[in-house]
């Protein structure tokens, strides 16, 4: 009889704790659900405010390329927060720019004062970038650029605007810079009648690596003795004296 007690009293403790399992089991398995969706939630609140707080693309700077008979046909945008730094468009006429070039060609920045630096005898600069001829303009010369990124970006095609000019070629203090200089010189040397380089760093070898027109200005902080400066090496390519 007492084996008997005992026997039932194993198998109550054996269901009971096999009930107990279940219950466990069956608590976890909606616990973890729980975290899921707590975790699901969270990701997808964290998705929205990504969404709401996300830093849109933005135009900081443009740079406006007129033709030969002053008319505006693209420009070059600087972007904040953007893929690329730079995109070219085109103007509509509702006054809306629309992605591309289209069926245009690109030509030189600046390009009616280069006309005119030529026609006057003055010394055309062409340095690395838009930005950098504005500065050049500030300090009261001409120069100009092509659109886009890399050494060879002035390309035969704009010679015709440079026939018979007088060409100075800035390096900006980085290989970048001086491969530049040295396509643009090779490629300017079959049309501009003196074409000369100057390398930022030989007139301020404290320039930084990368160092621009805008780094060597700040540095010297006096325009009138960098335009002197200058006009000294514009004198020289003028004399046909090697720059």
């Amino acid at each position: 009889m007492a084996d008997k007690k005992k026997q039932n009293l194993e198998q109550s403790i054996e269901e009971f704790a096999k009930e107990m399992k279940e219950k466990n089991k069956k608590e976890e398995k909606e616990t973890m659900e729980e975290k899921n969706k707590k975790v699901e939630l969270n990701v997808a609140t964290f998705s929205k405010v990504q969404r709401d707080t996300e830093i849109k693309p933005k135009v900081v700077a443009r740079y406006p390329y007129i033709n030969e008979d002053g008319e505006f046909i693209y420009e070059v945008q600087k972007m904040q927060n953007a893929e690329e730094p730079y995109y070219v468009a085109r103007p509509l006429e509702n006054g809306e720019y629309k992605p591309g070039l289209g069926k245009l060609k690109t030509i030189p920045y600046n390009l009616p004062n280069v006309i005119r630096a030529k026609e006057n005898g003055d010394v055309i600069i062409v340095t690395e970038g838009e930005s950098k001829c504005n500065v050049f303009y500030e300090l009261g010369y001409t120069a100009t650029t092509g659109p886009f990124k890399g050494s060879d970006k002035w390309i035969i095609r704009f010679n015709k605007y440079l026939k018979h000019a007088n060409v100075l070629v800035i390096a900006d203090n980085d290989e970048e810079g001086r491969a530049f200089a040295e396509n643009t010189f090779e490629t300017i040397s079959d049309a501009a009648d003196n074409v000369g380089v100057i390398e930022l760093s030989d007139i301020c070898p404290q320039l930084k690596e990368g160092g621009d027109i805008e780094d060597l200005r700040n540095i010297v902080n006096n325009d009138e003795y960098l335009k002197e400066t200058l006009d000294s090496i514009i004198n020289d390519l003028l004399s046909n004296k090697e720059v």
